[in-house]
């Protein structure tokens, strides 16, 4: 705000890190200047799951009209939400269908990272708040439901070849966040699927998947059945 916003930054991040009350960054995230809810953007997403007093201030980013703050959310909330978070987990599952590109790809990530139990939270919150949209469906991907009791089904080449083919660009994001998921080993079948998808964030995450797993503990190679 001093016209230093890049030392500035750094200086209070550290600040943050280094035991300055994390109520002190809540007028930040409520602002209604631009520029200081950016600067409040960018920590958050350098603090992420220190941020998590704060989750309900940062769940509105989401429907900010800066890219690059919706963005910063989804991170943000992929580091300190937890899986009882359905509302704002439910939400990042919406950002698949954001019109911007850079967010989509950020949504794709999360899909790719997550525990697997807030990605089922997520996609059932997430049909709640769209019935009739595509969104419904994503749920009966991931798993299937006797006598009203939820199983979730491990992920399937058959199950991502439907989500690729879907008519639906979300249910394609969807499918390639999937696809790309780590797994100790990360199988390059299931990379080779998704790779059909022509839309350029979507061949990032396949190129990314390709060249560096996303956990630094598995590898990418091709398994036998």
């Amino acid at each position: 705000m001093s016209g230093k916003d890049s030392d500035f930054c750094q200086e209070l991040c550290s600040a943050f890190w280094n035991g300055f009350p994390m109520e002190n960054l809540r007028p930040l995230l409520v602002s209604t200047d631009p520029e200081i809810l950016s600067l409040g953007s960018y920590i958050i997403y350098e603090l992420g799951a220190k941020a998590r007093c704060l989750l309900d201030d940062i769940v509105p980013h989401l429907d900010n009209e800066d890219a690059e703050i919706r963005a910063n959310a989804i991170i943000a909330l992929g580091e300190c939400a937890t899986k009882f978070d359905k509302s704002a987990i439910g939400k990042i599952i919406e950002m698949l269908d954001d019109p911007d590109s850079f967010v989509q790809r950020i949504a794709m990530r999360f899909v790719q990272s997550c525990d697997r139990g807030m990605l089922n939270v997520g996609i059932f919150q997430a049909a709640k708040m769209n019935p009739g949209t595509v969104f419904e469906e994503l749920p009966g991907y991931l798993g299937e439901t006797f006598f009203h009791i939820y199983q979730p089904v491990p992920i399937s080449a058959e199950i991502l070849e439907n989500l690729l083919s879907h008519e639906s660009p979300v249910a394609k994001r969807f499918g390639v966040g999937l696809a790309t998921r780590p797994r100790l080993i990360v199988d390059e079948s299931f990379i080779d699927l998704a790779a059909q998808i022509e839309e350029e964030e979507c061949c990032n995450i396949v190129a990314w998947a390709r060249e560096r797993p996303c956990l630094i503990y598995a590898e990418t190679m091709k398994l036998q059945f």
